[in-house]
Order: structure tokens, then sequence, then C-alpha cells
């Protein structure tokens, strides 16, 4: 199915279309963060390989306003720069074994093992569509990738390099890797300035990070295991030692079990997996436990000291997966959490659910966390072309005078597809 607003979160694909052709239309009702609006979703795609082409038309009316006033408006803001006429291509992608491109909607930019970037998404803020730029090309002992999150107004790009200089030898130090990687945010948060009646702006300037490692990849009796080890930098502000092993097991029943153990030591301002799926959310964030800004600003010893994450996915193949990971450090407000499952539940019903919890006190207090995001999406056919949705997210976004404060957004509604 063609779902444009899940694929910012990297829970549907958006590879390509079931057929060649398909169209579908949405009509829904709902909550947003209190007002009663109506949706209208339009979609077009196109699949011939290795091309596909996903289109999106979003048309969204305010019903009410959050006391309950009748008020019917058209959404301007979803119409009121270029970017957003720019982001009716959802997606254009072109996929082989050695070359993959993506213009539009990047659901899902991890950058190698994700030491850097993991499950970045460049989509999340409904009135600031951006429309990126995705590549990678690979040999038989390399490979090549680099993104941009945003054409009109870069926001976040970044590359990487790996060689396998021992390709040619054979056995297992053939799978020897070397890999470099580069990624800058061009306004990324350095101060809070204060403005009158208490109100808070976070002022961007430029900020890079730098990363290099080794990995070595073998087979031991069916069992994948690839141990590895990293150093990241971030500007002049601090850095971070990335010890791992990535292992992979066959349980039987067409499952496929991934289990990453990783050590991890930080100083100053550094911090693992910068770029993240809430990395857009608290990117202009004036809250004081924002960690990056925090350690930016040096107010303590936020960053630093040991660390662990431990990150596992289950799968069924075409069925269902279950993703989850959960990471701490030594210092203020350092623990996180995500988890994601993608499920089909019998031949007509289908689920899935993101929900990312950021900078808690420590793992006991997740749910507390400071920066929090939750979506999940249920789909049932109920006969041919016809079939329902429900859609919740979540999340914490500042209101005027720069405090945090939650933002609901619930639709249910009927979709209609043709096939062909």
């Amino acid at each position: 199915m063609i779902n444009a607003y899940l694929a910012l979160l990297s829970l549907a694909s958006l590879a390509a279309p079931d057929h060649d052709w398909e169209a579908q239309a949405g009509l829904s009702l709902g909550a947003w963060n209190g007002a009663l609006v109506q949706e209208t979703e339009l979609d077009l795609g196109f699949a011939a390989a290795p091309w596909a082409v996903a289109l999106h038309v979003p048309l969204r009316f305010r019903l009410a306003d959050v006391e309950g006033n009748l008020a019917p408006a058209f959404r301007q803001q979803d119409w009121d720069g270029p970017g957003d006429f720019l982001h009716l291509l959802n997606q254009a992608s072109y996929r082989t074994e050695a070359v993959r491109l993506a213009l539009g909607t990047l659901p899902d930019l991890t950058l190698g093992r994700g030491e850097l970037v993991r499950h970045l998404a460049n989509n999340l803020d409904l009135d600031r569509p951006e429309t990126g730029l995705y590549g990678r090309v690979a040999g038989a002992s390399w490979s090549a990738e680099a993104f941009v999150t945003s054409l009109l107004d870069p926001d976040v790009l970044g590359a990487r390099g790996a060689i396998r200089p021992l390709a040619g030898v054979g056995g297992a130090w053939s799978n020897l890797e070397l890999d470099a990687a580069w990624v800058a945010d061009v306004q990324a948060p350095a101060r809070v300035d204060l403005w009158a009646h208490g109100r808070k702006r976070v002022v961007g300037e430029p900020s890079s990070l730098a990363q290099a490692g080794l990995g070595w990849r073998f087979q031991p009796r069916g069992t994948v295991l690839g141990p590895y080890a990293s150093l990241g930098l971030l500007d002049t502000q601090g850095g971070g030692v990335h010890l791992g092993l990535e292992a992979g097991f066959k349980p039987g029943a067409g499952l496929r079990w991934a289990l990453v153990p990783e050590y991890r030591f930080t100083w100053r301002a550094y911090a693992p997996e910068y770029f993240n799926t809430a990395y857009p959310l608290e990117r202009y964030r004036a809250v004081g436990n924002l960690t990056k800004l925090g350690a930016l600003l040096m107010e303590g010893p936020i960053g630093a000291g040991h660390g662990f994450a431990v990150r596992t996915r289950l799968e069924r193949r075409g069925t269902w997966s279950v993703e989850a990971a959960v990471a701490e450090r030594q210092g203020a407000n350092n623990a996180d959490a995500e988890l994601r499952v993608q499920a089909r539940v019998g031949p007509r019903m289908s689920l899935v659910l993101v929900a990312v919890a950021r900078d808690a006190e420590d793992l006991a207090r997740l749910p507390a966390a400071g920066v929090a995001l939750a979506v999940t999406e249920v789909r049932w056919a109920l006969w041919r072309w016809l079939g329902v949705r429900g859609f919740y997210a979540y999340s914490l976004r500042d209101d005027a005078n720069g405090l945090p404060e939650p933002f609901h957004r619930g639709l249910a509604g009927l979709t209609a597809s043709v096939r062909w």
C-alpha cells in the first residue's frame, strides 16, 4: 500500500506499490491537538523494476477549534511554501544490487552500523516538508553512500565510504572492512537566547561529526558474528569510542534474530547515534534536559563517561518484525529507548508501531522522558478495494513560551484503492 505519512517514520515501504500501478484515496476524521479535522489523501504509485514513483496529495480542513466551536477552514499551512508543492512527489527511487537512489521522503537514513546516523527521517514536521536525496553505490570490495535531508534548505547531510582491503585474499580475512563517515548539520543547536516574557529560542550553528572504524564478519556454524570498533568526533566538542558485536542467528521456522551489544565511552558533548529518529523533534527545542544542547553549553558532565547500548531484532520475513533498543551512559538525562513493530495479522489486517523515548534520567524513568514520539496505525481490508484505517501520533513540541507541550493527532476513516 502507498502510505505517505507512515513512511515518514520508516514504518511502511515506499519502494513500490503491490502492483505496477496503484491509486488510493483516503477519507478520515479525527482530532489534531484538540481541534476537529478532516483529512483527504490522494495517492498514486507506479513500479517497474528497478524504478518506482509515489505521489501524494494531502487536503486537510479544520472543522472546529480546540474549544469545540465550529470554525471551518482549509489548512493553509500545507500549501504556504515551495517545499509543500515539491513534496507532492513523495518519493522516486531506483534500486539494483549495485546502485540505490531515492528522491523525496527519506524514511530511514542509517549510515553503516549507525554510530552517527540511525533511523533519521526527513519529514516528521508536516508544516515543513522536505525533499531529500540519497544515493549508494557498491562494488565487489567497496561501497559509498551520501545523503542530504533537504534540497531546498539543506539541514543534515553526510557521506560514508567502506573498503575491504583483503577481499582478494579469500577466507574469513576477506571480510575485514575499514570505514569512515562525515555528517553535518548546518543549523545544529548551539545556544539559547532568552526573549521577553521568559520566552526562549534555540539558536543554530554549523556542527559536524566524523567517524572511522573497522569491522570483521565471519560465520561459524551458520551464525553470523561481526565485531567492530570505531571512533567518533563532534567538532572540537568531544568524542566517543564504540566497541560492539553484531550477531545474527536463525532459530528456525523462518525466523531471523539479530543482537547487537555495544560498549561506549564518550566525553564532553558527543552523543552516540547523534542523528536519530527523534533528532528532528529535538533540533530546536529549548528544554533544559536536551542532552546535546546541554553538553554543547557545557552545563555539567552531560554525555561523558561509560555507557552501553543493546539492540535486537526478531523477524519472520514477509510476516512480522520487532526491533527494540535501549541505551544509557553516565551523566544526567542519558537514557534512551526505541521500539519498532510491523506485522500482518492474518490476510486482512496490518499493524505498525514506532515508540521513541529520549533523554530520560535513567532507564527506569523512560516513560517520563523529556523528548518522546509514538506513532501507530492499523489497517483492515473490508472487501476488495475498500478498507479501514486508524492512526494515532504523539510527540512533545514547544509552545509559544518555549515550554514543552504534548501534541496529539488521531484519525480514523476509509480507504479505497485500485490496482492494475
